[in-house]
């Protein structure tokens, strides 16, 4: 347990006021909840200042690492970052401590010690370092979806599709292409050389065995001569922006990394292009790992102000107060029905707003599990990616 040594003091800064778990009163008007975990399991060692806690008793030994139920409790959470957000607004702390720094160091800890992951974690470890993908699909497929789509020998400017817009959700990555194309900005892809930029398995705390796929990924983009890298996944964005940099023991990586989402703001804005009506009343879904951990808001928003005739109504949770989508810090994998009542949590929010057709978001992940939320629920509403609204547009 010696990664979690560094928070022996910091434990004990929580004063457990549990504002952690309600979202910030100033600017919703009312309290409602935040974290995910706590409102579906309900018994406080689910939220943050559980988890807190569970910490100061692996440090100091009155919590043993093979206690009953350790594990659920410790990977029951999304790692949404909801907590750290309240956290940090609302104490004179300035916060107590980043928690999804702190919970990932907890799963690492135990991963560590031979007591982590969760069964489900193992088996996405094995199926990625085997197929450099999750979705056990032999990788020299994964660019299959560009269908004859025009991409450039130059490889200045790389497009880092992901696993889940690559295997799965494969229009966002056929709708982030056609834009590029449309817009006239040449790009190439890695081909093959494009590997899992390893966010489920660090989410679950298997960071030693990341490492393989980060120093890949990181020396293939370097040796292909990268001066920029697009990504539409809020996944990718928030690992290879912070993680790999940390971990790689860099101040900077040698290359830029940019969302989509700024790339096409910055884009239709220089080039002043007149998008297309769309008559569509729409809400947006934030992802967490844009919008809180990375803090990229504004420039979808942006996007969405320059598409005529959308309207935009905004979920009550939102920005950095949103409700997370379920799928994240490995839960849709070991916790399947935790995820879909999250996202089902989500889609009823969206039945506040009048008239809504779609929820638009950013990332491959959140778009798979909304739907699933929405079929489930059996409601009409369209779930679709900013890029898929946009192409519509140009």
């Amino acid at each position: 347990m010696e990664i979690l040594e560094k928070y022996n003091k910091l434990v004990y800064y929580c004063s457990h006021c549990r504002l952690c778990s309600i979202a910030n009163y100033h600017e919703l008007k009312e309290w409602v909840p935040i974290c995910p975990s706590g409102s579906y399991y309900g018994f406080e060692s689910y939220y943050a200042v559980g988890r807190i806690e569970l910490i100061r008793g692996l440090i100091e030994g009155d919590v043993s690492p093979d206690a009953e139920d350790l594990l659920q409790i410790v990977y029951a959470c999304q790692v949404c970052g909801g907590c750290y957000v309240q956290c940090k607004d609302h104490t004179a702390f300035g916060s107590v401590q980043n928690q999804v720094d702190t919970f990932e160091d907890l799963r690492t800890a135990l991963v560590d010690s031979g007591v982590g992951p969760m069964p489900a974690h193992l088996e996405i470890k094995e199926d990625t370092l085997k197929y450099h993908n999750p979705y056990k699909v032999p990788n020299d497929q994964r660019f299959d979806w560009l269908e004859g789509r025009k991409v450039s020998d130059k490889k200045e400017i790389i497009y880092f599709a992901g696993c889940t817009a690559s295997f799965r959700e494969k229009e966002i990555a056929q709708a982030t292409v056609d834009i590029l194309n449309k817009l006239g900005i040449e790009f190439s892809v890695l081909g093959s050389d494009e590997w899992c930029c390893g966010s489920p398995m660090l989410r679950s705390g298997l960071r030693k065995d990341t490492m393989e796929l980060i120093e890949h990924n990181y020396n293939a983009i370097v040796k292909s001569g990268a001066k920029k890298v697009i990504t539409s996944c809020a996944g990718c964005y928030k690992t290879l922006t912070q993680d790999y940099p940390r971990l790689l023991g860099k101040d900077k990586l040698e290359f830029e990394v940019i969302h989509s989402s700024q790339l096409f703001k910055k884009e239709l804005k220089k080039r002043g292009i007149k998008l297309n009506q769309q008559d569509i009343t729409i809400t947006y879904h934030d992802p967490c790992h844009l919008a809180r951990h990375a803090s990229v808001r504004k420039d979808p928003r942006r996007v969405i102000g320059m598409i005529p005739g959308v309207k935009l109504i905004e979920f009550q949770r939102n920005n950095k107060n949103a409700w997370c989508c379920g799928a994240g810090g490995g839960v849709k994998k070991a916790f399947p029905d935790f995820a879909l009542w999250t996202s089902q949590e989500r889609v009823k929010e969206a039945d506040n707003i009048p008239n809504l057709d779609a929820i638009v978001s950013t990332c491959p992940f959140c778009k798979r599990n909304l739907k699933d939320g929405v079929e489930s629920l059996g409601r009409k509403y369209q779930v679709l990616d900013l890029t898929e609204l946009l192409l519509k547009s140009l």
